[in-house]
């Protein structure tokens, strides 16, 4: 899940194949949507959840990412001044 544009879905996609992640859905920002990021990622977490699926933890560096609920346990990596994109 990400706040990047759907436009940018094949390469974020491929980003993640070529390190040996395996994908079933990555979750991206529509178009024309200009929800806060923390919204936004909160709304795709109760999405998932809605499919049945638990989310056991959600891991990330900005606050954005954590906030919300829909997570049972949230892990704050370090942001390194902004130097992690």
């Amino acid at each position: 899940m990400t706040a990047r544009p759907e436009i940018l879905g094949w390469q974020t996609e491929l980003n993640l194949q070529s390190v040996g992640y395996p994908i079933e859905r990555v979750y991206l920002r529509p178009w024309f949507n200009t929800q806060p990021d923390a919204e936004l990622k909160a709304d795709a977490r109760k999405a998932i959840e809605a499919q049945g699926y638990r989310i056991v933890a959600n891991i990330g560096n900005s606050p954005s990412d954590l906030s919300g609920g829909h997570a049972d346990r949230t892990f704050k990596l370090p942001d390194y001044d902004g130097q992690l994109v």
